[in-house]
Formats: C-alpha cells, sequence, structure tokens
C-alpha cells in the first residue's frame, strides 16, 4: 500500500486505530482527507527574447512609422505580466554585409523626399539615435529607477529606442530575404559575436517579421533577377527549403529532436494569403491586399506563412494592410505574453465535485472555473504554496488564497506574506487559478510584476485529496 507524506490530517470517517508511528490506520471502506505535498519544482522564468525582422525595401517606410507609432500597443502587454524582455532587429536585406543578419544598432539609409532611385544617410545625431544604445534593449536597462528591478519601465524612453532601431529605412535589396537573415541572426557565428548577449537559456523566444512581401531567400546559391524568378510557383523550388530556417530557430534553442516548440512562437504583420475570385490560391506577382492612405499594396507572405505554421497550427499572423498596427500588435504580444504569466502546477490533480454532497457539511460545489467547460470544485479547496531560495534551504509557506469566490475565466486575486528570508520579498502579489486549460493539471499560479522571488528560487504544493482504502489494496500490500 503506498504511504502519502502528510503535513495535516482530517477524517471523514472515524478512525479507530493508530499505530505506534502515528500513522493512521483506516479499517476497509473508510476515506481520510489528507494534505499532500507535490515534489519541488525550480520556478520558470517570464525571460522572452524578441526578434524582430523588418523589411526596409522601397516601399515600408509608411509601415515603419506605423510600427513605430504602435509600439506601446505591443509592450504594454510585457509590462502588465513584468516580463523580462530582450528586444532586437535586423533587417530583409542579405546582400548587405554590414546588415545580413546583424543586429541594428541605429536606423537605416532613406530615399531622397523625391523618392526616386538614391538613398541618402541620416544625419550622424539621428543615425546613432542622438545617444548609444546596444543592439539589445533590455528591460533591465529601461527601469525607472536604475538597478532597481520592482520599480516601472520607462515605457517611453524605450519607444524612443526601439522606433530608432526599427526605422530601417527603405534601400534595401526589392528582393526581401527575410528567412535567410534569420538564418544569419541565429548562426552560432553572429550569436558568440556581433549578436551576442541576446538569446537566453530557458527564455521565450518570439519572431516578428514586418514585410509586405514574401521571402526570396536563396542562401548564396543563385541569383534573383526578377520577381518572377522568385514568386511563380514553377520557381519556388529554386529557392531555400523552409525546412533550413525552422531547423536553425531550433538549433538556436538548443531543442532535440523529439522535444516540442512550446517555447518559440513566431509571427507575421504581412501580406495575407492571395486567392482569386473562386477563392483558390494563387501564385505569381499578385497583389494581394492595398493599405489605406500613403502605405501602398502588399503581397502575399506565402513563404513566411510556411514558416509561422511549422511552428503551431494557428499561425499567429495580421495583414499589413490593417489600417493600424495598434490591433496585431497587441495581438500578438498577449500571444507571447500568455506564455510568460503562469506557471503550471504539472502533478497537482484538482478534486472536482458534480454537487453539494460531494463537499464537506455545509460547503457547497460551484463552477465552472476558468472556462465555460472547467472544474466544479467545492468551496473550501485550496491548493497551499510554499517557496525557498534552493533546495537546501528552509520552505516558507505563502498564506493561501482562501476560499474560492470567482467564477468563470476570473482569477482569484490576494496578497501573500513569507517569512523575512534573504533574497525573497517580504510580500508577494500572485493569482492562483483552479482552471487554467493552458495546464493539464487546470490549476496554474502567476505573480504580479515585482514581486516574482529570484531565479534559483523552488516551489511545492500542499492540497487536500481523499484517500479511501478497499478489500483490494490490502490484500495487495501484505
Amino acid at each position: 500500500m503506498k504511504l502519502i507524506s502528510t503535513l495535516g490530517v482530517a477524517l471523514t470517517t472515524a478512525v479507530t486505530l493508530v499505530a505506534c508511528n502515528d500513522i493512521p490506520i483506516l479499517p476497509i471502506g473508510d476515506t481520510v482527507t489528507v494534505i499532500k505535498n507535490e515534489r519541488s519544482e525550480e520556478l520558470g522564468t517570464n525571460a522572452v527574447d524578441v526578434l524582430w525582422v523588418i523589411d526596409n525595401s522601397g516601399s515600408m517606410a509608411e509601415e515603419q512609422d506605423e510600427l513605430g507609432a504602435q509600439f506601446g500597443a505591443f509592450i504594454d502587454e510585457f509590462v502588465a505580466v513584468g516580463a523580462d524582455f530582450h528586444l532586437a532587429v535586423i533587417t530583409t536585406d542579405v546582400k548587405n554585409e554590414a546588415q545580413a543578419g546583424v543586429f541594428q544598432t541605429g536606423p537605416g539609409n532613406a530615399r531622397n523626399v523625391e523618392g526616386v532611385g538614391t538613398c541618402t544617410s541620416p544625419a550622424a545625431s539621428v543615425q546613432t539615435c542622438g545617444h548609444d544604445i546596444g543592439p539589445v534593449l533590455a528591460a533591465e536597462d529601461y527601469h525607472m529607477i536604475q538597478g532597481d528591478l520592482s520599480s516601472p519601465i520607462d515605457v517611453e524612453r524605450l519607444r524612443t529606442d526601439f522606433v530608432c532601431l526599427a526605422t530601417v529605412g527603405d534601400c534595401g535589396d526589392g528582393y526581401e530575404a527575410g528567412l535567410d537573415a534569420l538564418n544569419m541572426a541565429l548562426s552560432p557565428e553572429l550569436l558568440a559575436g556581433k549578436n551576442s548577449g541576446f538569446l537566453r537559456n530557458g527564455a521565450f523566444l518570439g519572431i516578428i517579421f514586418v514585410t509586405d512581401e514574401d521571402d526570396c531567400s536563396v542562401s548564396g546559391t543563385q541569383d534573383i533577377f526578377s520577381d518572377e524568378e522568385c514568386y511563380r510557383e514553377s520557381d519556388r523550388a529554386n529557392l531555400t527549403d523552409v525546412n533550413v530556417f525552422y531547423d536553425r530557430i531550433r538549433e538556436a534553442k538548443g531543442i532535440q529532436a523529439e522535444e516540442p516548440n512550446n517555447q518559440i512562437l513566431v509571427a507575421g504583420i504581412m501580406g495575407p494569403l492571395a486567392i482569386d475570385e473562386n477563392g483558390n490560391e494563387v501564385f505569381g506577382n499578385r497583389v494581394s491586399c492595398s493599405a489605406p492612405g500613403e502605405r501602398g499594396e502588399a503581397r502575399d507572405g506565402k513563404r513566411y506563412r510556411e514558416l509561422l505554421e511549422m511552428f503551431g497550427s494557428s499561425p499567429v499572423e495580421a495583414s499589413i494592410c490593417a489600417e493600424g498596427f495598434g490591433a496585431p500588435l497587441r495581438m500578438i504580444s498577449a500571444e507571447i505574453a500568455a506564455n510568460l504569466d503562469h506557471e503550471c502546477l504539472g502533478d497537482t490533480r484538482v478534486q472536482q465535485c458534480e454537487d453539494d454532497r460531494d463537499c464537506a457539511d455545509g460547503v457547497a460545489c460551484n463552477g465552472p472555473y476558468g472556462t465555460r467547460s472547467g472544474p466544479y470544485l467545492c468551496d473550501n479547496y485550496e491548493v497551499f504554496l510554499e517557496i525557498t531560495t534552493g533546495l537546501n534551504a528552509p520552505y516558507q509557506t505563502l498564506i493561501g488564497p482562501g476560499p474560492i469566490t470567482d467564477i468563470f475565466e476570473e482569477n482569484i486575486e490576494t496578497e501573500i506574506w513569507i517569512m523575512n528570508e534573504e533574497n525573497l520579498p517580504e510580500d508577494i502579489d500572485y493569482r492562483m487559478n483552479y482552471g487554467d486549460d493552458r495546464c493539464s493539471s487546470l490549476i496554474s499560479f502567476s505573480f504580479e510584476p515585482g514581486s516574482r522571488p529570484a531565479p534559483g528560487s523552488y516551489y511545492r504544493a500542499s492540497y487536500p485529496i481523499d484517500v479511501s482504502i478497499d478489500e483490494e489494496e490490502v490484500e495487495d500490500s501484505e
């Protein structure tokens, strides 16, 4: 018979025999509610590395302006979950060796006012963003109080620096090769050199394409001489297989062949699917949408979409012809943030109820929690959390969230305290969700910005379960 270690025991029926080691012996058929401790787990990370691949061909000036103007819609989601972010920018031009896969440190060259042929360099003060900024915009450098990671992010200063980097200009190669640029950016050579300090072990990786044309990556194997050679269906086989770029991303994150892509999201603001009047997909240099105002037309980003689909059955994609980029940026940011703001209690199992008869006297069965198909739980059900700065340090009990009060998609919000332990904040704001369908256990918790325990901390969960003994279990244990 398997024994369960307990913090406390509450009997639902009388226990008549107690052994000398104080472990209760239950008569056959009786039930006991015990508090079970799960195994220790290291706290996950809320770190996220986001690489922007921005088209710098001749038709993209207005789109870059719109991206900068709406950047707040993107970063607000990260600020809300206290994300530890890294942001970097590359262009789609791989013929310019100075730009090919290399992170931007200032704006790119722009066409002259008439928009004809020649490109001019911005003034020196603009070219360097007016001050020195590294190729990686890191959250730790943008807190209002330098060195105080619990202080708010200076969003306006961050936006100003991002706009400088994201204004990549419109003098880049007209045969965009965003996938090849990505391939170069995540190569071991650049990650150990000019692009060092961006990609972190354990961090979530987001890749966002912003382009009005499809990808024409040939990885040096041939030259593209016209749009038709890139866009014709018969010529697509001459372009680099998209699987090459899929493999590069996974290799950069150290993902083994059998492992899932649950730490990567690839998204795009690009030309939508091109279809004919009968709803059939079409190939060739065909316009798939027209943007309002001065922003012009866009063509189907088929190869980018192919990569998006490799990392998710429902591609995170928005049209570059959208009236504004606010909603697309907010959608992409929310998709990434959803992977950062919670910890699943993997082994914990919700003890559900069907009606009040499944609960203790005077306790009601309520629900559903999380979603309309979520669990029903007794009002006195709760999961307690304990946390420690290391496996050899003592655990400190977090005061639990109390009786369940919120139904459907609402999370329980409360303030909890822990003992004043080194490297742990004296108070923590967190949320407990008993109906989180992102977790196999349906239970998750998350910390509010600024109150997350230090990296390297561990947690364990304790929760009530009912244990009953039947005759077969007794026979099996003899």
